[in-house]
């Protein structure tokens, strides 16, 4: 368990890009680090295939990396919730909140920023 988390952290922190105005670059010395590059791109940047080309890329660098492990991670959460007497994973890390009725409150939450959430997402 330790192991496929550190492995995906890993992998996660030292990932890289080239920078959409080089598309092929010397990754080692060009590339491009989610912090703080990859980060400024995405905050600052209103070129729409810039943000394209820099989300895919991400995703590829790390996230396609992550898959195996990722898929033994969910494996092995789902048998670490079981041994200790949960249904599932999710069970088990809301059992970590302090309220028995923590769905209710979270939905009853939602009802009350939704409206907000839904103004935002049309105006954006």
């Amino acid at each position: 368990y330790t192991n496929v988390l550190q492995s995906m952290r890993n992998t996660y922190s030292t990932g890289k890009i080239c920078p959409y105005s080089q598309q092929v670059c010397d990754l080692e010395n060009e590339g491009l680090s989610l912090e703080p590059d990859i980060e400024a791109v995405i905050a600052t940047s209103t070129d729409y295939d810039e943000l394209e080309y820099v989300w895919k890329s991400w995703r590829d660098a790390s996230g396609a990396k992550i898959r195996e492990n990722y898929k033994e991670y969910v494996r092995l959460s789902q048998e670490v919730a079981e041994a200790n007497g949960f249904n599932d994973t999710g069970e088990m890390w809301r059992s970590r909140y302090e309220t028995e009725n923590f769905i209710e409150n979270l939905e009853e939450l939602w009802s009350q920023v939704e409206p907000l959430y839904d103004e935002l997402h049309t105006y954006v």
